[in-house]
């Protein structure tokens, strides 16, 4: 029996698969290991319990999978997962990743915050840093997106659906 389109599907900046929005990416490294194996072999490096190693991969997508997601047994929509192959790898100098690991932890930080913020607005549980924000942007002091920030929040969604061709 098809299953009916949900009218009410929200808008997704990833697009639609089977007509529910694509909620998230994902991605799968199936022999990220052996990836390493021959580097290794060439350039032996010996790693100590707890100590930290930077590596970079070159990877190619072999297949896209879209996997359910779901509320209370009802599907709301999909995961996007990219199965990866490891082309080439090789393990690097901290200095040259540390920048940008740092910068892509404070924007994960940022996310989950907006996304915090989010929920607590979906409950009326506003804080005080939500009803600053608020403020701060009704006033043009959001001279940038600032996350958590309800209308920043929002032009952000715009702009990421605009970059997905979606806008």
């Amino acid at each position: 029996m098809p299953r009916k389109k949900k009218e009410t599907a929200p808008a997704s900046a990833l697009g639609e698969f089977e007509g529910l929005p694509v909620l998230a990416v994902g991605i799968e490294l199936p022999g990220a290991a052996g990836g390493l194996r021959d580097p290794l072999r060439v350039d032996p490096l010996i790693l100590h319990g707890g100590e930290q190693a930077f590596a970079t991969f070159e990877l190619v997508t072999n297949k896209v999978r879209f996997d359910p997601v779901k509320v209370d047994d009802a599907l709301i929509g999909w995961a996007r997962v990219h199965v990866m192959g490891v082309e080439n790898a090789t393990f690097v100098a901290e200095d040259l990743v540390r920048d940008q690991l740092d910068e892509m932890s404070r924007r994960v930080a940022e996310r989950k915050e907006a996304e915090e913020a989010a929920k607590r607005r979906e409950t009326g549980n506003v804080s005080l840093d939500d009803a600053i924000h608020e403020k701060d942007h009704a006033a043009g002091r959001h001279t940038e997106l600032v996350a958590g920030c309800p209308e920043c929040d929002a032009e952000q969604t715009a702009a990421d659906a605009e970059a997905m061709g979606d806008g």
